[in-house]
């Protein structure tokens, strides 16, 4: 018999060093409290306390790094039981942001929790091999002072194994869990798209989805504030069909982006403010052009007054915009890392850096500028070729149609330069097409 059965009392000391101050959460897995280091005085740790044997989250969190996931310090058994020391996230699980607000939660909100989530999801889905997080919902969500979401409890998360029928094990949280995870198919990253999408309808319905599993209403006839291309998103990511769903996470993503709510998201929640207990010396910071593989790195200098004690957030606005560390408590330079792959289409971009403290609050712009990535001057000369081709009789309409091609499968914002070519590629074909009908005609005469 294990300690399970029981809460560890506080002042409990685990592996001569982890002092046991409350409880901070519990679930199927196991419970999670906060403790104390008696090593590093005055640092706290979240300690999950699981039945022994079962290790496969720590090996999972081990090899993982992400600014959305709580950093795994430390591994040990005691007693029977396996225990997990992690990253200590003060904020609120989004359940308990829901509660708090009887006015709900903003869709600039939503989109923007979303599409941290879907970054995270997207790395974990690009693991190799690929990780399925499988228990996705609002409190297993947690979200900081500088709105910052963090995921939590990998309890249930497995590797995805190709050309299985079904998971092994039929487990999840009944409402999220994806239809597959009850026995009728294996999971995959469209199983994480599903919960995503169920907790995004929970958080602005209200209408929790386990009152009725798989039965969603259009979330805007619930919540006529939402955006009509909102409630499509979220209606889309909870199909109960796994091929009607978004197929992956990038897809999502760039659906979140095209809301115009993911253009203002929270770099209106903080307003640059002077004094207090800090200074940020930049007051933007400029990466120019950039290739779209590119992840440059640039920092800021944030000083903190003498004496004080303030405990700083930093967070970013953008899913393309990275800046750790998330916290600081003294001058500090803060690494800003651009992720060149997840920038939006357009040639120039913005984002913004949050630094809070209590009271006091900056914003620091960033500007991107994306370089043509598809137009290469072998692009330009290729375009040139088909353009001639035109020119020749018979060859002429095989060149237009790969100048058309060309020209629909490049990017919106590259496309300038090409439709000088389109154009002489669709005036040549015409020319050699009527004289082709001319000749056509004059021969049957």
């Amino acid at each position: 018999m294990t300690n399970m059965q029981a809460h560890l009392a506080p002042g409990t000391v685990l592996a001569g060093r982890y002092e046991i101050v409350r409880p901070l959460a519990e679930g199927g897995m196991g419970t999670v409290y906060l403790a104390n280091d008696a090593k590093l005085q005055g640092r706290l740790w979240a300690v999950k306390e699981m039945p022994g044997g079962g290790n496969s989250e720590a090996q999972i969190l081990a090899k993982l790094n992400h600014p959305n996931l709580p950093v795994l310090s430390d591994f040990f058994s005691e007693k029977g039981n396996d225990f997990l020391v992690m990253e200590y996230v003060e904020g609120e699980t989004l359940e308990g942001v829901l509660k708090a607000q009887p006015s709900g939660v903003s869709e600039r909100r939503l989109v923007w929790w979303a599409l941290q989530i879907c970054d995270l999801l997207a790395y974990l889905h690009n693991q190799n091999p690929p990780i399925i997080y499988r228990d996705l919902k609002p409190d297993n969500i947690i979200v900081t002072r500088g709105e910052l979401v963090k995921l939590i409890d990998f309890g249930i998360a497995r590797h995805y194994v190709g050309g299985k029928n079904r998971d092994t094990v039929a487990i999840g949280t009944p409402g999220f869990a994806a239809p597959e995870q009850y026995g009728s198919g294996q999971t995959d990253a469209r199983s994480d798209i599903y919960s995503l999408g169920a907790t995004l309808y929970y958080l602005a319905t209200r209408e929790d989805p386990a009152n009725k599993p798989f039965q969603f209403k259009p979330p805007r006839s619930m919540n006529p504030a939402l955006s009509p291309r909102f409630s499509e998103i979220i209606t889309r990511a909870v199909e109960l069909s796994p091929a009607n769903r978004f197929q992956n996470v990038e897809e999502l993503t760039q659906s979140l982006i095209a809301l115009e709510s993911a253009k203002t998201s929270p770099s209106t929640f903080l307003k640059k403010k002077g004094g207090g207990d800090f200074t940020v010396l930049e007051d933007s910071l400029d990466f120019g052009r950039i290739e779209r593989q590119d992840q440059p790195v640039s920092k800021l200098q944030v000083k903190v007054k003498a004496g004080s004690l303030a405990v700083l957030d930093v967070a970013t606005d953008q899913p393309w915009l990275r800046a750790s560390p998330q916290r600081i408590t003294q001058d500090t330079q803060v690494t800003v890392r651009v992720i060149g792959r997840l920038l939006p289409p357009g040639a120039r971009h913005k984002g913004n850096v949050l630094v809070s403290g209590k009271g006091d609050k900056e914003t620091i712009p960033i500007l991107v500028t994306s370089k043509i990535a598809h137009l290469t001057s072998w692009g330009i000369a290729l375009a040139a070729f088909l353009t001639a081709l035109s020119m020749v009789p018979l060859a002429g309409f095989l060149g237009f149609l790969g100048m058309l091609s060309m020209y629909w499968t490049c990017p919106k914002e590259e496309r300038g330069i090409l439709n000088i070519f389109v154009a002489g590629a669709s005036i040549f074909s015409a020319f050699w097409a009527v004289v082709g009908m001319a000749i056509l005609l004059f021969g049957m005469l």
